[in-house]
This record gives C-alpha cells, structure tokens and sequence, in this order.
C-alpha cells in the first residue's frame, strides 16, 4: 500500500468547548454579503452555534440557550428568505436570521420560527431545493419530510428504517432522498410519493470484502451520507470504519426508476475507528480542526 500523504490545516477554527457535531458552509451570497464574509456554521455538544468568518478562522456570532446537543446546520442553497439558516437541537429545527447583528444570540428569545418533527431526537436534516422542504432523519427511524412555509408547513413521515436512521442526503440532480441508520441499511426514496426506490444491506455479501472490515465486532451502522454535485456518487461512512462509494451510472433509463445500475467500491485504508460521523463531500477543500 502506498505512502499516505499528510495533510496541513489552512485554518484552525478555536472556540467549541466540546465535540464539533456538524458543519455548513455558505453557498448563498446574499448571505455572505450582509455577513461580510464567507460564513461557516457549525454546531457542538456544548450546546451552541457558532458562525465563523471561514477565511479569517474568527468567530462572528454565538447562538447559546439550546437545551440540548446540536445535532445538525443547515444553511440552505434557495429559500423564501435569503437571510435565513437552521439549526437542529433535541426534536426541534429553528430558524435564525443572519441579519441579527447581536455578538451573542439567545435561541430561545432570537428565533424566527421553531418545528417540531416527531418526538424523537433529530440526527441530521437537508434542505430539498423543490418543494422548500427540510427532510431529517430521527431516533424513531423515521424519514420527515417538513415544509417551514405555506398551506402545508407542518411535517409527515415518508419512510423508515428499523433502527434509529443517523444519516440523509439529497441527490441534487433529481433531488431524490437517500437515507441510512442502525438497521444497516442505505434507502432511496421518492420524496414526493415517498415510494421506496432502492434499499442496500450493508450486511449483504455483495457489499463485504476484507478491505472494507476493520473489526468483526464493529457493525456496519450507516453514520453518514453525500452525493457528488452531479448526483452520480454517493458516499456512504459506515460503523466498520470503512467509506463506500457508490456509482451511481450517468446513463440510467430515463422512465423506469426501478432498474438502475448501481456498482458500488471501497476505499482501499479504512478507518481504525468506528463510528464515521460525517462525509461530505462538498466541504472536501475546507480543513476544520
């Protein structure tokens, strides 16, 4: 196997007291621009949200009052209010304004609005760009589905997974929905009609090899999820340590959605640890330590 190559941090970002959980970075430049700088967004155990001036390493603003961990940011791509991001705490999803010029935002007081979804913990949500639609994976393995605005804001399930589902990722081409959890399962689904596209047991044959298995003790749990900007790869970190891409084939019958072909790999030096909390693939030219 050949030399790995290290890898120097541009940035060092100093100032969570505890596990950074999530992160976002800003792809909205009305956004950026009343921020006055590239905005990075990230959310920890010590119960509170920092935004970061991400070329500077400088934190800008603080969100503390949360009662629970922050599980998951979201700034969103496109959405009714440019001005807007969301952060995940507990079973709750709220949304702030950026525009608040406060050094310090209470998230009880500051809030613009505040959805419950379910009555379990949320693991991770994504902004789905049709629809205005937050989707989110919670500890009753449920698939939520969520409209924040109009005559359907409220929220409704549209699929589950066994066990208690950790990760979602949107397909940023046909925006459909891919889900995985504890059940050791990766789902694709049809938001819309919350049809079931495409399941894969990670357990199944087809998807161990030796390279891809760091302990026999570790299980394959589905920890994180992200599609390439094109929708064709998705990655999947499992529970083993070990990182599964899955080729998801540009020439795929346009009609029939059934039969698509998926080839799936593994990177050949998985992780010695467990428990891959995040891949995401759009934030790969960004070093947070």
């Amino acid at each position: 196997m050949g030399a790995t190559t290290e890898i120097q941090p541009l940035i060092r970002f100093h100032g969570h007291k505890d596990q950074v959980t999530c992160l976002d970075k800003s792809s909205n430049k009305p956004l950026s621009s009343v921020a006055g700088h590239d905005l990075l967004l990230s959310g920890a155990d010590d119960c509170t949200v920092r935004l970061w001036d991400a070329r500077g390493g400088k934190v800008s603003q603080a969100i503390k009052g949360f009662r629970d961990t922050i599980s998951s940011v979201v700034i969103p791509e496109v959405h009714h209010c440019s001005f807007s991001f969301y952060v995940a705490s507990g079973n709750e999803i709220r949304e702030f304004d950026i525009r608040n010029s406060s050094s310090i935002i209470d998230a009880q007081r500051d809030v613009l609005s505040c959805l419950s979804v379910g009555e379990e913990d949320i693991n991770q949500f994504k902004f789905r760009l049709q629809g205005n639609a937050l989707l989110s994976t919670n500890d009753d393995g449920n698939l939520y589905v969520s409209h924040v605005s109009g005559q359907a804001k409220g929220s409704r399930v549209i699929g589950k997974h066994s066990n208690i589902s950790l990760a979602i990722a949107i397909n940023p081409v046909n925006q459909e929905v891919s889900s995985g959890g504890m059940d050791h399962h990766i789902k694709i689904w049809d938001a819309e009609t919350s049809e079931l596209i495409k399941d894969f047991d990670m357990n199944h044959p087809d998807f161990l090899s030796d390279s891809a298995t760091t302990s026999g003790v570790n299980p394959r749990f589905v920890c994180s999820l992200d599609f390439n900007a094109t929708g064709t790869i998705l990655t999947a970190g499992l529970g083993d340590g070990s990182i599964k891409l899955f080729n998801f084939a540009a020439t795929r019958p346009p009609k029939n959605k059934h039969h698509r072909p998926w080839k799936s790999m593994d990177l050949p030096e998985p992780h010695r640890h467990s428990h891959l909390q995040s891949v995401t693939i759009p934030l790969a030219n960004w070093l947070i330590f």
